[in-house]
């Protein structure tokens, strides 16, 4: 399986340019919901402020055509090694669960998402993954 990322993330593809704090979003099974990341067919990041009430065509940042953004949730720490820090988003599902390290081993190995088993296609390696 060929699996590359799609690009390294720290911003908001939008006019915003807003650094994402990825230690400030979704996590399952927390409370610890403040504000929402979503991301686009291409990769790109928009913060909870640019999606909301906005419609995307294309990504304002590389121009392709786009469907709704979806909404991504993150786990804290790595559900294969119980350790690491997440630093990938999986593509298509949007699973935030797999530190970088582990995701590379998975996919060799032929698994996915450990959340949901869907196959991974694609991913995006989050530059400033909360550390």
């Amino acid at each position: 399986m060929s699996c590359i990322p799609v690009t390294k993330v720290s911003n908001c593809c939008c006019k915003c340019q807003n650094e994402i704090n990825f230690d400030q979003h979704t996590f399952f099974g927390h409370e610890r919901k403040k504000h929402s990341v979503y991301v686009l067919d291409c990769g790109h990041l928009l913060c909870e402020e640019c999606e909301r009430g906005n419609s995307f065509e294309k990504c304002p940042l590389c121009g392709k055509d786009t469907s709704k953004p979806q909404e991504v949730y993150f786990e804290e720490k790595c559900l294969v090694c119980l350790y690491d820090k997440v630093k990938t988003i999986l593509f298509p599902c949007h699973h935030a669960c797999m530190c970088d390290e582990c995701l590379r081993k998975e996919i060799k190995d032929g698994f996915g998402c450990p959340l949901c088993h869907c196959a991974v296609e694609s991913y995006i390696e989050i530059e400033k993954a909360w550390m």
